[in-house]
């Protein structure tokens, strides 16, 4: 993804959490969905999808693997309200449920490898909405985080609800080491 895409999603993943009415962490990614009526809901997905965005007739559901810890669940919801707000397609990945066609998008370990463009855009969108730089900034300045010392980045992940390897993650991304 190039440096131009990767500003679009910081953004759109800005516009999202303005509209939301959204200034704090942890960010509340359910209210956003609830906000643009995407339906969550826990769906037996077995154990290598962890979440899956179902677009039917205008509507548009998060299925979460009940199975995942709650940050990884937040981290899903993120993800595929990535894929809504970035309208992502996948072409030929359709269900025919005998009456209409949807599309149908997951969230897999290959996904969090970032080999697919639309994956690593939504996983980007999921990190900008989770993770907010100017949020970032401010909480590492405001309490004087080392995000060299492991100790405080698990914290700030924790103030966040996010998992410390996200964390490092958007941290570097951002380069805020």
């Amino acid at each position: 993804m190039n440096g131009r895409r990767q500003r679009q999603i910081e953004e759109l993943a800005n516009k999202v959490l303005r509209e939301a009415g959204i200034q704090e962490a942890p960010i509340e990614v359910s209210q956003i969905a609830k906000l643009h009526n995407v339906e969550i809901t826990d769906y037996d997905l077995g154990t290598d999808v962890s979440g899956v965005l179902v677009l039917k007739d205008g509507k548009a559901t998060i299925g979460l693997n009940p199975a995942d810890s709650t940050v990884r669940r937040r981290f899903t919801i993120a993800h595929e309200l990535g894929h809504y707000f970035l309208e992502h397609q996948r072409g030929g990945l359709f269900v025919d449920n005998h009456k209409k066609n949807f599309a149908v998008m997951y969230r897999d370990a290959q996904s969090s490898t970032g080999e697919i463009l639309q994956e690593q855009e939504a996983n980007a969108f999921a990190a900008a909405v989770l993770m907010p730089r100017e949020l970032l900034e401010t909480w590492t300045k405001k309490f004087n985080f080392d995000l060299t010392d492991e100790n405080d980045l698990k914290s700030l992940a924790s103030q966040f609800k996010v998992s410390s390897q996200a964390m490092a993650i958007r941290i570097a991304n951002l380069g805020l080491f």
